[in-house]
């Protein structure tokens, strides 16, 4: 039983400096699994004392083995998207470059998910690591509380192109209604944009009901509209015929609604 007594906390345990840098979510739940396991191997009396650096080793063997997979799935045949904020992902940053750079390397194209929950600054980071599309990113319009740059002007230089999805934003906490929307700022900004849903499920939406709202409340107009789907077409990562072959569809309806 005094052996037990030795088990190590796992908020204790979990500051160990071998930890640095990864992502303490995940360590945090492979600690737990790796400190019941000692207690029920020394409640089997198979453990006859604790080695915690062994238990630090094993550890981050659990935490190799389940980030290394997972990068292969971020990865699919057109590009690669990562969420950066929401704490949609358990993948600490140094895994998150790793699983960029194999995209970039392969040449596939990248969007980050940045600017929605955190600041318009993490648009810039996200450019930095790669990417050249940004999911969401409606916090790039709003001032820096210190007084910071614009980072819209960041955005323009570096060719961003965001993914807006007005309803998704509303719901997340993001824009306070469709009407309050930074979409209207972002254009006037001049930013590169196209109009998505984020989740059809979730938001109970569409792409046409998306672009109705932002036309009806946001003051988007449809010659703004139709502008988004070039842009959204020359920023995706087809290729060139296909999207040749997209802007012509466009243009076809456009000419029929003249």
């Amino acid at each position: 039983m005094s052996l037990l007594k030795s088990i190590p906390k796992v908020d204790k345990f979990i500051t160990n400096k071998a930890f640095e840098g990864l992502s303490k979510t995940l360590v945090t739940k492979i600690t737990k699994e790796v400190i019941e396991n000692l207690r029920i191997n020394i409640l089997n009396e198979q453990i006859p004392v604790i080695n915690e650096k062994e238990l630090v080793n094993e550890t981050l063997k659990k935490y190799e083995d389940l980030i290394n997979p997972s990068l292969k799935n971020l990865i699919n045949a057109t590009g690669i998207i990562v969420h950066t904020n929401l704490g949609r992902s358990l993948l600490d940053k140094n895994s998150i470059e790793k699983a960029i750079n194999i995209a970039r390397d392969a040449g596939l194209g990248i969007t980050l998910h940045a600017g929605e929950a955190d600041a318009g600054h993490q648009v810039i980071e996200a450019a930095r690591l790669g990417a050249t599309r940004i999911g969401h990113g409606v916090n790039v319009v709003r001032q820096e509380a210190d007084g910071s740059p614009r980072w819209t002007d960041q955005a323009k230089a570096l060719g961003l192109h965001f993914e807006v999805c007005p309803s998704s934003n509303v719901h997340t906490g993001a824009a306070t209604s469709i009407a309050a929307h930074p979409i209207r700022a972002m254009l006037d900004a001049g930013l590169s944009l196209s109009c998505s849903t984020d989740n059809r499920l979730m938001s109970d939406t569409t792409l046409c009901k998306e672009l109705e709202l932002i036309h009806q409340q946001a003051n988007v107009s449809l010659q703004e509209i139709i502008a988004m789907q070039y842009a959204g077409i020359e920023a995706s990562f087809l290729p060139e015929d296909v999207k040749a072959a997209a802007k012509a569809k466009v243009q076809a309806w456009e000419k029929a609604q003249a």
